[in-house]
């Protein structure tokens, strides 16, 4: 854990510096290469995803927990496998048991937001997609910054990016004070 306010270069809502764009596998290793779509193709996929995991982000710093709004509506499926990484709560969730989660977290800790700090995306096939995102946690308690990683898992659902799976663990330096 680091004292709050130590993370130069991110702006609110979890918006990093250019720094830390989304990063896109090397095409030599990448599975996409043994596929018909194009590389600009991937990179639209990134981008896409990229943007949908912010909005979550936002959407969670703004407390829109409200499953018929974006980006839950439009963009998580309602039968997604979610296990925080919350040690308490290690049971898995659907969207809407997790938005609830997060509700009730938010709501006892008014001062809680996350930051996306890096995120690394893996377009497989074009058709699904595992987004790897480390986050700070800060507000849980005031003061304190927790890391996470957390491996979030896209699949494409008539012609909508969904996210079918959450999982998160938290970083070392939490586990360890927190």
């Amino acid at each position: 854990m680091q004292a709050e306010g130590s993370s130069p270069g991110l702006s609110s809502y979890g918006s990093p510096s250019t720094a830390h764009r989304p990063s896109i596998s090397d095409p030599s290793t990448s599975p996409s290469t043994c596929t018909t779509y194009s590389e600009s193709a991937e990179q639209l996929i990134v981008l896409k995803l990229d943007g949908v995991v912010r909005d979550m982000i936002t959407a969670v710093n703004e407390r829109n927990f409200s499953s018929a709004r974006p980006p839950w509506s439009t963009n998580m499926s309602p039968t997604a496998r979610v296990v925080p990484g919350n040690l308490l709560s290690a049971e898995e969730m659907d969207r809407q048991g997790y938005l609830d989660w997060l509700n009730k977290i938010t709501a006892a800790r008014p001062h809680f937001r996350q930051i996306i700090t890096d995120l690394m995306i893996e377009v497989k096939h074009g058709r699904s997609a595992e987004v790897i995102a480390q986050k700070e946690t800060h507000g849980s308690p005031p003061g304190l910054i927790k890391p996470s990683i957390v491996s979030m898992e896209f699949r494409l659902v008539e012609e909508r990016w969904l996210c079918t799976s959450i999982r998160s663990v938290h970083g070392i330096g939490s586990m360890i004070n927190g």
